[in-house]
């Protein structure tokens, strides 16, 4: 709760002063098989998560299967083209492994899930709801460690005993060898155990976290800037390498080690380490070997994820690279959806699934806010750094066009309507135009600056916050003339709005003084007619950042402030929560083709 209280006051700030973006990728196809911060849905109940980073893998029964932050399970054969799988959690996977002819996975909230083949999964009963954080077999039996010094054991994943490790200390790493488990933790903490019952600390001379630990001849620990080696886990011999690793594993005759920063450290002896150039800047969290190639899944931060591979461990290739930040809003039109962020990217797809990065040709501190389609064209607005207004145009959301007006502030949102584009921004900002090429400023009558617009029943009716410490609320027929409309309660903020089913719904997010906490609440209005407004109850905590209208559906997507959240209604009164999994911040949605789109992502706004 902690986290939407700052993410909320951050918005809060955001929004007095402007607006802003997510961001996204580079210029080349990405594919279906690329990890993407996009969900989609043909109607709005089942959702596929394309993105999601990844921080753990295995391999088993012919498949690759990752797990990590925010997003699905998927599996693979060639570590190459991934598929999503439904786990049936929506809690965040961190490590799983491979034995005996099954998968198990665990995570947050005490997660374990079992499969034989890495599609269908089972939830299983862990007996704690401390994060696990990885698992190991040996000695006949599964083992996994997590937060509070925890340690189940289970001979064959279904039933699970929980263990007295003598340490509250959280648990980074576990593995077998030699005998023994090998457990290592925060604090440069290190505990043995023959049978995984009975726990004995050992002195590991050092003080910094121990990330990872793995077994072959001697065991050998990773962490924040050492690698420790053990004949036997008890007499520890420290290297200083001055890099944060995250894991290691011993993999066709050699240890691998990676962290942060793309970071890759190779060895035959554990003694001896060579630093291979991964040609990557993300963090690395996993390492695995099958089928005569390396793997290396690893996280971009922002709902997307990363892999390399290698035959030898030397030479590395970037599988999939994902986006090197999260998208914020995306529309569809001439067939296609196109996507924008950050960074002046964007991305288009035909169906939603498959995606190809474009680039726009605007400089890289360009943070692109919203789309929309109409006359022929997608247009797009947003910000350069300093708060200057970018408005960009395209047919086919591959060839693009600068159509920015001079100094204008920043824009946050556009729409189409009666044959006029209506983009609008900070302080009040408002801009017409008939063909997303000249541009006309109108006077909003207001200050505040203006987060959402959308058309429907013959007028314009854009929302933001805050007026006098209102939300705002302004409608016109013509995109010129403009009105105030009664505003919602004091300290209510509406970041969007669409039409449907004959009205018009908004929403945003409210903060209120709480015991022991503060909460963060969605703000929901209806309207039959742009002027009288309604409020609506949606029993969930969180802030609201986009909504569409389809198939019959008002769907909105905000945060949490543990990750995304997602609500839908056919009448724009009652609302239920949507199962989708984990995911990062949601922070744009549309609908075309008989299918949603939402974008993800870390939300700078918010």
């Amino acid at each position: 709760m902690r986290k939407l209280v700052v993410l909320f006051l951050l918005m809060v700030a955001s929004m007095l002063a402007g607006c802003s973006g997510g961001s996204t990728s580079s210029g080349a196809p990405i594919g279906s098989s690329t990890s993407l911060p996009v969900l989609t849905s043909t109607d709005s109940a089942s959702w596929t998560n394309l993105g999601g980073s990844t921080v753990g893998i295995a391999y088993g029964n012919g498949l690759f299967v990752a797990v990590g932050n925010y997003g699905p399970i998927k599996t693979s054969p060639d570590a190459t083209v991934w598929t999503p799988r439904v786990s049936g959690s929506n809690n965040v996977l961190v490590g799983i492994t491979y034995h005996a002819g099954q998968f198990v996975a665990v995570g947050f909230n005490g997660t374990i899930l079992t499969s034989p083949d890495g599609v269908t999964w089972t939830g299983r009963i862990s007996g704690t709801t401390a994060t696990l954080h990885r698992i190991t077999y040996g000695n006949g039996q599964f083992l996994v460690v997590g937060e509070n010094g925890t340690i189940l054991t289970s001979t064959e994943g279904r039933t699970w005993t929980l263990q007295n490790s003598g340490t509250t200390t959280y648990l980074h790493g576990v593995t077998y060898g030699n005998g023994r488990f090998v457990v290592v933790g925060n604090g440069g903490t290190v505990l043995t155990s023959s049978d995984g019952i009975s726990w004995a600390g050992q002195t590991s001379n050092v003080s910094n976290n121990l990330s990872a630990i793995t077994y072959h001849g001697q065991f050998v620990a990773v962490g924040s800037g050492d690698i420790l080696t053990s004949p036997d886990g008890i007499t520890w011999t420290v290297q200083n390498v001055n890099k944060q690793l995250w894991a290691i594993n011993y993999v066709n005759g050699q240890f691998v080690a990676v962290g942060s920063e793309g970071t890759i450290l190779t060895s035959s002896d554990g003694g001896t380490w060579t630093s291979r150039s991964s040609g990557s800047t993300t963090s690395l969290f996993a390492v695995d070997y099958a089928n005569g190639q390396y793997v290396i899944v690893g996280d971009n931060h922002n709902g997307t994820g990363t892999t390399l591979v290698s035959t030898d461990g030397i030479t590395w290739t970037t599988r999939i690279s994902g986006s090197s930040n999260g998208f914020s809003a995306v529309a569809y039109g001439n067939a296609q959806f196109v996507a924008v962020g950050g960074n002046g990217a964007a991305m288009t797809s035909p169906d939603g699934v498959a995606w190809t990065s474009r680039t726009t040709g605007v400089t890289s501190v360009t943070s692109l806010n919203a789309i929309t389609y109409g006359n022929g064209q997608f247009v797009t607005v947003g910000s350069e750094l300093g708060g200057v207004g970018v408005i960009l145009t395209t047919p086919n959301g591959m060839t693009w066009f600068n159509r920015s007006v001079g100094p204008i502030d920043q824009m946050c949102s556009i729409t189409f309507g009666n044959g006029m584009f209506v983009a609008v921004g900070t302080t009040g900002t408002i801009l017409t135009s008939p063909d997303g090429i000249a541009w006309t400023s109108r006077i909003s009558g207001t200050t505040a600056p203006l987060t959402g617009i959308t058309y429907g029943n013959g007028q314009f009716v854009t929302v933001g916050g805050f007026d006098n410490g209102n939300a705002m609320i302004l409608t016109s027929t013509d995109g010129v003339t403009w009105t105030k409309r009664s505003p919602a309660a004091a300290g209510q903020y509406l970041a969007s709005v669409t039409y449907g089913n004959g009205q018009y719904v908004a929403v945003g997010g409210t903060y209120t003084i709480g015991f022991p906490q503060p909460v963060v609440s969605p703000v929901i209005m209806t309207s039959t007619d742009g002027v009288t407004w309604n409020s609506q109850t949606s029993g969930v905590t969180g802030a609201l950042f986009g909504i569409s209208y389809g198939n019959g559906k008002f769907v909105a997507v905000g945060d949490r402030g543990i990750g995304g959240f997602m609500l839908r209604s056919s009448d724009g009164a009652t609302w239920s929560s949507v199962d989708f999994g984990p995911s990062w911040s949601l922070t744009g949605i549309a609908y075309g083709n008989g299918r949603f789109v939402v974008t993800q992502g870390l939300n700078e706004w918010f």
